[in-house]
């Protein structure tokens, strides 16, 4: 451990949302085994989540944090899970993640997303492209909408930015799917663009 993040440590120590254990944002004894969900989407192959909100409830909180809070350093139960996941990609395929709009991003100072897809490209070593897809429109927060309204909202959002065209194989990266309805307006945008086999990977689900 460096000298920044044990002085980090000591100051600002944190603890497992579930039992208190401290030093562990979400031990290994209180999270469930990883079982891979398949989730139903129209705009992409295949759309897998590594847990449901459902089954670990203490998950909502992490990410809630990490995402809202400028915890960044979960980003290192990220890494871990993700590891643990254990899953399998083609060589072709290029991870990328749903983008911010440059208003959020300044707001929050960094893409959650992104943090994911580079995890991801760091693990299984496949290249990530994190500048071409664009959030164009400053949407609502989508929290407590329905599916019709987030299909609203979400609506000519994204686009596809620069000379190359999109990889013809995508991973697209989130840390959540509700409805799925970001996901498929990206994956629409990047089928538009000439990808041809698109997936979604995200952390849950729910």
């Amino acid at each position: 451990m460096d000298v920044v993040n044990f002085l980090k440590d000591c100051l600002f120590p944190f603890f497992c949302v579930s039992c208190g254990r401290e030093g562990e944002w979400w031990c290994k004894d209180c999270r469930k085994e990883i079982k891979l969900f398949e989730v139903k989407g129209t705009s992409f192959q295949k759309a897998t989540a590594l847990f449901s909100y459902s089954d670990n409830p203490p998950l909502e909180k992490l990410i809630r944090e990490f995402k809202y809070n400028y915890v960044q350093n979960i980003s290192d139960l990220w890494k871990e899970i993700l590891s643990e996941a254990r899953l399998v990609f083609s060589s072709d395929i290029v991870f990328v993640p749903v983008p911010l709009h440059e208003k959020r991003l300044r707001a929050r100072g960094f893409n959650q997303a992104e943090i994911l897809s580079r995890i991801l490209s760091d693990i299984y070593h496949r290249p990530q492209i994190g500048n071409n897809l664009c959030r164009t429109k400053a949407t609502l927060q989508q929290a407590g909408m329905t599916r019709e309204e987030r299909l609203k909202n979400i609506l000519g959002a994204f686009a596809w930015v620069g000379d190359l065209k999109a990889p013809k194989h995508v991973v697209l990266v989130d840390d959540v799917f509700t409805t799925g309805a970001t996901m498929e307006e990206c994956a629409k945008v990047l089928r538009h663009h000439g990808a041809e086999h698109i997936e979604a990977l995200v952390l849950a689900h729910g």
